[in-house]
């Protein structure tokens, strides 16, 4: 009897509370990128919920209440739990619960990092203001030089340039530059040079990362830039 409570019990922590999401975390941890879209249109709602949530403890009223801003940050979300799913238990926590802090890192750096106060408490460090010196120009033509040397960039590029207009290109490759390099505020310094405002950035930038990850999605040829860091999770 307590060797089948036992089994019982061992069955019951192994079986996954959600079928539908565990299908759908496993078709992601395989590489099939039309399941992200299961995922963002099924259960969409409740990541987007965790994305105000972070919004709202970092006191950033004007993003909480930009239905577009928070569509963004909640694809941001998505992107991190596609990034990790080959990591994710079925029988374990809400993907987008057990990925917490990576999604909550995610949105501070989506929208910023404005509120120094928040940050420091969780991070300890010391922010240097987002109206710090920047750089004089963009490096966009040190990204196409790069790309004659690496195909899998010039293939970026090419769907890139494909669905996005020459400034949106200059925007979006840019705003990747600052958040790579590790600035405080790359959206704003990226309007800075740009002559938007970070708002815009933020839109432009998850806009055509949206469009790309379609195209990716559903076309073969571009199956090699599903892992892409742009269209990953550090997008």
């Amino acid at each position: 009897m307590r060797t089948e409570t036992h089994h019982q019990t061992t069955d019951t922590i192994h079986h996954p509370a959600d079928p539908r999401l565990a299908e759908i975390m496993a078709r992601l941890a395989a590489g099939d990128m039309e399941a992200m879209f299961d995922l963002s249109d099924e259960y969409g709602h409740r990541i987007r919920g965790i994305v105000r949530r972070i919004v709202e403890a970092t006191g950033r009223r004007d993003i909480l209440n930009d239905p577009d801003e928070i569509d963004g940050l909640k694809m941001d979300a998505v992107l991190v739990v596609v990034g990790n799913a080959g990591k994710w238990k079925p029988w374990g926590a809400l993907p987008w619960t057990w990925a917490y802090r990576a999604i909550e890192k995610a949105v501070w750096v989506g929208i910023g990092h404005r509120v120094v106060e928040f940050e420091e408490q969780h991070e300890g460090r010391e922010r240097i203001p987002a109206s710090g010196a920047a750089p004089v120009e963009l490096r966009v033509a040190h990204v196409v030089r790069l790309a004659g040397a690496r195909p899998e960039l010039a293939l970026f590029l090419n769907l890139l340039t494909d669905v996005a207009s020459e400034r949106d290109v200059e925007v979006v490759l840019e705003y990747e530059l600052q958040k790579t390099e590790g600035a405080q505020a790359p959206s704003e310094t990226t309007a800075l040079l740009t002559g938007l405002t970070s708002a815009n950035v933020r839109k432009i930038a998850s806009r055509i990362r949206n469009k790309m990850i379609e195209r990716v999605a559903t076309d073969p040829a571009l199956a090699v830039l599903g892992g892409f860091w742009f269209l990953g999770d550090g997008g």
